[in-house]
């Protein structure tokens, strides 16, 4: 199965770190960002990858080459002009002959994709999305009426939000447009619109981090310095 991940994005949160160094470089740990989601693919059997690179990106050609230091074989799709996330995707549509997942580049996570993909196969879905349960961006405080009982910082909420990863069989790349568009809210609705199979594989209890600004990547490394202590 091949992998196809996005990592042509200014990261423009990230700045100044992103001024000069593309987010998908950036160190978490002792290792890029994206070396950690190559990594995490490759334990999943996934030896193809296609990066759609943009900005910055000879820095991510000349870092990770054509895969092999890292036992995989990697495939570079160039955007030159901003595309949002759906517009990568149609413009590798060249180099994808089977079912493929999507990756935004900029998520941690250890999220079960045999299963998903299992799931994927079982429902016979044309895309699938992972999808996670929606982490609070605020301590909460419990109350017992108008007494406080108790505070929980940053709880996990019963909603599910999309996790940036997605299963599709290539029959869907007919409803990505050529050019900028967007996955969430360009394709998917097309999707729907058709009465395509469209399918949401919920993933709990598992971790997952998208790092979008200063706060999460700080974070990302502290959870990284943890595990390995």
């Amino acid at each position: 199965m091949q992998a196809l991940i996005l990592v042509g994005g200014k990261g423009e949160r990230l700045r100044p770190l992103t001024e000069s160094c593309p987010k998908a470089l950036l160190k978490v740990g002792d290792k890029p960002l994206l070396q950690h989601i190559i990594e995490y693919l490759k334990g999943y059997e996934f030896k193809e990858i296609i990066l759609c690179v943009g900005y910055l990106g000879d820095q991510i050609v000349k870092y990770f080459g054509d895969g092999s230091k890292y036992g995989v074989k990697i495939t570079y799709s160039r955007e030159h002009r901003p595309l949002g996330t759906g517009g990568p995707v149609k413009k590798a549509e060249k180099y994808i002959n089977r079912t493929f997942l999507t990756m935004n580049g900029d998520i941690l996570t250890d999220l079960p994709l045999n299963k998903m993909i299992a799931f994927h196969q079982k429902n016979k879905c044309i895309g699938t999305i992972a999808l996670v349960k929606m982490p609070s961006p605020y301590g909460v405080i419990h109350l017992t009426k108008s007494k406080i009982k108790s505070f929980e910082e940053k709880p996990v909420l019963p909603y599910f939000i999309n996790a940036g990863v997605y299963l599709f069989q290539p029959e869907i790349l007919k409803f990505f447009p050529n050019g900028p568009s967007s996955i969430e809210y360009d394709v998917f609705p097309k999707v729907i619109k058709a009465k395509k199979k469209l399918c949401g594989f919920r993933a709990e209890n598992i971790s997952w981090l998208d790092i979008g600004s200063f706060k999460d990547y700080k974070l990302a490394n502290e959870l990284f310095r943890v595990k390995r202590e």
